[in-house]
């Protein structure tokens, strides 16, 4: 776990060392790569009540994949304290929104979440709804019925990118299912990942 897991800051904080020193998405290359150039696109913090106009800038760029690195949404821009009826309602309008759901049907997605989309504003373990909104976050981002992500308690994952042969792999560490900074021995990662 190390002392990443230990250390317990403020939000901001902690989504700069998340994602510069055990990164919420970290890139291991697998072999020697023969094609020299990936295009990837990656964000988070979409404020999803606002025009959503910039999907199409994003896509004239022509990623060959997109990361969405948490607030996906802001949950809390509409309620204080969401239930999964609230996630979903949330959830759905970004996804029928024309400029987003154009985007999301040309370029391929990978995600993450952050508090914003898990919950509300630095949400963590004691968030009651948490299985819940990991199975909406699944529905969001078109998780299959038996991926792993529906079955496993957080949204940690690693994926492959393939890349005619060669690839690389995305590391995708969940900083909220498990974050517990209440706790004589705080966490952010939990045990599992």
């Amino acid at each position: 776990m190390g002392i990443f897991n230990k250390i317990v800051r403020r939000d901001f904080l902690l989504q700069l060392l998340a994602l510069f020193s055990f990164p919420q998405a970290v890139f291991a290359k697998r072999s020697s790569l023969k094609r020299t150039r990936f295009r990837l696109a990656f964000g988070s913090c979409n404020k999803h009540l606002k025009s959503q106009k910039f999907w199409n800038l994003i896509e004239k760029t022509r990623p060959e994949l997109w990361l969405s690195l948490g607030d996906n949404m802001y949950n809390d821009d509409v309620v204080l304290n969401p239930k999964p009826e609230d996630i979903r309602d949330q959830y759905q309008r970004l996804k029928a929104d024309p400029d987003y759901k154009k985007f999301s049907q040309t370029v391929p997605m990978l995600g993450i979440w952050d508090d914003h989309d898990f919950a509300s504003n630095d949400r963590g373990v004691d968030y009651k709804f948490k299985k819940e909104s990991q199975q909406l976050f699944c529905d969001f981002f078109n998780e299959s019925g038996n991926s792993p992500l529906r079955k496993q308690e957080g949204i940690y994952r690693s994926n492959f990118v393939e890349l005619g042969g060669d690839g690389f792999e995305i590391l995708l560490c969940d900083c909220r299912y498990f974050l517990n900074k209440g706790s004589p021995n705080p966490t952010i990662l939990g045990e599992s990942q």
